[in-house]
């Protein structure tokens, strides 16, 4: 048996034994959704038996759905901001009720009534699918003040509409419930600090970046991610580089864990039909699905960039010199989207490239098939779940690998065509022109993907996280126990001392205040009243001082007795002296008293 297998067996013993001794399955709750990294990483989890949920609240991006991932449909004309699902032809495809996506508030309370089986659930999901509309109309709004005043510069946003109020009185507590109904909460990019700010332990931030220049950023979004990072009992790493980050950060446990990739995918249209098609509208006969987002620039952004224009450079050259009836695949997203058309049309291959709208998961598998090659991006030197889909469906990909950074988290580097320059991709297109050295790739790739970034591998680095926080929470408690103890007794050593002290100082108060009265002939009896009753607090106190000297719990008792004393003792002996004199007039008094009855 494998590593892998021995992995997976022992998580499956764990997750059997939890089960029994808990009577029920490991519970997760999934907070953010970028990418549909928590409802893929959820769905599986719950198909190997971790009962999880997805909170995925005020984002509604169309790449952040469900149905973007497990839904047939046409995405021409769909808002990428706002799909109206309900007006879309899903093909019979049904949101699951563990994923729930609209409001912050609606979303707790749908997901506190599910996880407590009320019977406000079926209302509360409903609530959120009424939400969807909502959400969608904000959006129009939104698009309405760009369209009627576009060169205003303070454009209104989807998100001053719909308003947010996170940390406020009216969302804590019920977070705190929420939270509280799980027994490990996972918080996606900045989201982790969901659960770090009610409180709930134990807790995994996971990153999708996120962490190779947010947290270093001099403004309040850096400072949060940075300590959401740092407090974390486990953070997931899937971007090798970003282990440069984690060290900057000082993680205590952080774990490298693949992006996930849908292996249920169908893709449609129908790959065979697709590529005739593409080949008889291009007049081609060699094709490259280029889908990254557009995002390129002089000042190469250590998060964003993807290095569109390296490909485009190169793969103009492989059509001028090698293939002259290459063709490319882009898709129409990304903030360089228009700089992207400029060179095309300055590199004169505006008639080899095809513009394509952003493509669901059905239709990304459906174009990674169609097409020869997958060119993912050629700057960053890592890589997201692009490359990692083309492989688990044979196609050979063209990307830039930095495999230093890579090796702690795989002992095989993937099998692909490397490159990071206008003159690699050149060089890497024309090794991929050759249609055996392409099935050759497709094939290693697929087994370079089943051995180490396969679905089985994203659920067993899931369950043992889940097993290794769940098990280190009960220890956390045992060495917060200790811990408390430790401090009991140091404070119980500090109050012996300060008593000590004090006591010291009672005696010479005493010698001081009741040197006069001596002289005065008061009456003794009073005076050793008062002086028993702080005798018989101050033994009190030492008492219950040993007796606590050990655990927290018995200090409380003995807080009062003291503070009594300490007052008692102050208003005896201390300035004014008040009580003192007290004693002085009522003793003279006593005395001129006894004196006039004798001469009577």
């Amino acid at each position: 048996m494998n590593d892998v297998g021995r992995q997976v067996t022992a998580t499956e013993h764990w997750l059997d034994r939890f089960r029994e001794r808990n009577g029920r399955s490991p519970t997760a709750l999934h907070i953010g959704n970028i990418a549909n990294a928590a409802y893929l990483n959820a769905r599986m989890l719950n198909e190997a038996g971790i009962d999880c949920d997805v909170l995925c609240y005020e984002y509604y991006h169309i790449m952040g759905c469900p149905e973007w991932e497990s839904a047939v449909f046409d995405p021409n004309g769909v808002d990428p901001d706002r799909p109206l699902w309900p007006r879309i032809d899903l093909h019979g495809f049904e949101r699951p009720r563990w994923f729930a996506q609209g409001s912050l508030g609606s979303c707790i309370d749908y997901l506190i009534a599910r996880r407590t089986k009320s019977e406000r659930a079926d209302a509360l999901w409903r609530q959120l699918e009424r939400e969807q509309a909502v959400e969608s109309r904000i959006g129009d709004l939104a698009a309405a003040v760009r369209s009627d005043f576009p060169l205003r510069p303070d454009q209104l946003s989807a998100e001053e509409l719909a308003g947010t109020f996170f940390f406020s009185a009216q969302y804590f507590g019920r977070l705190r419930h929420l939270c509280s109904l799980y027994d490990v909460v996972i918080g996606y990019s900045t989201d982790g600090i969901v659960p770090l700010a009610v409180g709930k332990r134990p807790y995994i931030a996971y990153e999708h970046g996120t962490i190779r220049a947010l947290p270093f950023e001099d403004n309040t979004d850096g400072r949060l991610c940075a300590l959401t990072y740092s407090r974390a009992d486990l953070s997931f790493i899937t971007n090798c580089d970003t282990v440069i980050a984690a060290g900057k950060l000082q993680l205590e446990d952080y774990r490298f864990v693949p992006h996930p990739s849908n292996e249920h995918v169908v893709a449609a249209p129908e790959p065979g039909s697709l590529r005739q098609q593409l080949c008889r509208d291009l007049g081609a006969d060699f094709l490259v699905f280029h889908p990254s987002r557009q995002h390129w620039e002089a000042q190469r952004h250590p998060s964003w960039e993807k290095g569109n224009d390296i490909f485009l450079k190169g793969f103009a050259r492989f059509v001028r010199t090698v293939r002259p009836r290459a063709a490319a695949i882009l898709v129409d997203w990304g903030k360089t989207v228009a700089e992207s058309r400029a060179l095309i049309k300055e590199l004169g291959i505006a008639d080899h490239v095809l513009w394509i709208p952003p493509q669901n998961a059905a239709g990304m598998a459906a174009y990674i098939k169609a097409c020869d090659v997958l060119a993912d991006q050629f700057f960053l030197g890592a890589w997201g779940s692009t490359m990692p889909r083309a492989l688990y469906l044979g196609t050979p990909a063209i990307i830039y690998v930095n495999e230093s950074i890579h090796r702690w988290c795989f002992s095989e580097m993937p099998p692909i065509v490397n490159a990071d320059s206008s003159d690699t991709v050149h060089a890497g297109l024309c090794r991929l022109a050759d249609e055996g050295y392409r099935r050759e790739l497709g094939a290693a790739g697929r087994a370079w993907y089943d051995q180490h970034h396969s679905n089985k591998i994203i659920i067993e680095g899931f369950s043992r996280a889940i097993r290794d926080v769940l098990m280190g929470s009960e220890q956390h408690r045992l060495q917060d126990a200790v811990r408390e103890l430790r401090d009991t007794a140091a404070i119980s050593r500090g109050l012996q001392e300060k008593q000590a002290v004090r006591e010291r100082e009672l005696r010479e108060q005493q010698r001081a205040a009741f040197g006069e009265l001596r002289d005065g002939r008061i009456a003794s009896h009073d005076i050793q009243s008062a002086l028993d009753t702080i005798s018989s607090e101050l033994q009190e106190i030492r008492a219950q001082l040993r007796r606590t000297a050990t655990t927290i719990d018995q200090i409380g008792p003995m807080i009062p007795n003291m503070l009594r004393a300490q007052r008692l003792a102050r208003f005896v002996f201390g300035p004014p002296f008040w009580f003192a004199r007290y004693l002085y007039r009522r003793a003279r008094r006593g005395t001129a008293s006894h004196g006039a009855s004798s001469s009577h």
